[in-house]
């Protein structure tokens, strides 16, 4: 197997999930925001964004 040079092992344990009703990742309004360098965010409704 090669080794990957970026791959570094967890040295923290990972922070705890995000409560059921708080937006992560690609559903945080944010995510949309930080690729504004891009282009104009577009609603998706039937992809439920």
């Amino acid at each position: 197997m090669t080794e990957l040079a970026w791959y570094r092992p967890l040295t923290e344990p990972l922070p705890e999930p995000a409560a059921d009703d708080a937006a992560t990742g690609y559903l945080h309004p944010g995510h949309a925001e930080s690729l504004a360098e891009f282009g104009a965010p577009r609603e998706l409704p039937h992809a439920g964004g």
